[in-house]
């Protein structure tokens, strides 16, 4: 019992301490940081609809003007620079990099 107990408090202690992923509702841009997993710094962009590059372990780059869709297998970014049409669907382990445009 003290074990959980322990582990729920340092849980609730990092949680308190984070900065959040988005600062306020009036901001609306993404904040990167290293305390943040890959799946909720594509998920801060894809809610502030910001420009993201994403760059795989391959070395394929692909830059989109905001993400579809993420969950904690793939992304799906929309509309892809010089492929408007399309949607890429791109798996998260394949993942090496992203790149957040934070600033307007």
């Amino acid at each position: 019992m003290l074990p959980r107990l322990v582990s729920l408090l340092c849980l609730l202690a990092v949680a308190a301490v984070s900065p959040p992923l988005i600062a306020d509702e009036g901001d609306q841009q993404a904040h990167v940081t290293a305390n943040h997993s890959l799946v909720d710094t594509l998920k801060a962009a894809q809610a502030t609809k910001s420009h993201v590059m994403v760059v795989l372990k391959g070395g394929a780059q692909y830059s989109a003007r905001q993400i579809k869709d993420v969950s904690n297998q793939a992304v799906v970014l929309q509309g892809p620079y010089q492929k408007e049409l399309y949607d890429v669907y791109v798996l998260i382990n394949e993942i090496a990099a992203v790149e957040v445009k934070v600033r307007k």
